[in-house]
């Protein structure tokens, strides 16, 4: 699947649920399963940031400007949100939504 970045508007599955573990990475699972997915602290960022009301375009710009400096491979952090945002999207952790759907809440 191939995301339009700038015209998709990630957000959480409402069954969805976190749990930050003590070395920054971040479990999700759906209530009621016994499968989860492991995010790395990077990809966390992501899922903290997908709440319908950015663009995935936004979140990595976003995330880029949070952690850039600090990362000696800045230039890998697009590729790889954008990746796990597709893998999200696959499997239903996040929903995929159009700029009208992010907008209508406001």
């Amino acid at each position: 699947m191939l995301i339009d970045s700038s015209s998709q508007f990630p957000r959480r599955h409402e069954d969805a649920i976190s749990t930050l573990l003590p070395d920054g990475f971040v479990v999700i699972m759906k209530l009621g399963s016994t499968v989860g997915y492991t995010l790395t602290p990077l990809s966390a960022l992501l899922w903290e940031f997908s709440d319908g009301k950015m663009s995935l375009a936004e979140i990595v710009a976003e995330v880029e400007r949070l952690v850039g400096d600090q990362l000696t491979e800045a230039s890998d952090i697009g590729p790889e949100l954008f990746r796990v945002a597709e893998d999200l999207i696959a499997s239903n952790y996040l929903i995929d939504t159009d700029s009208s759907d992010a907008t209508a809440d406001d």
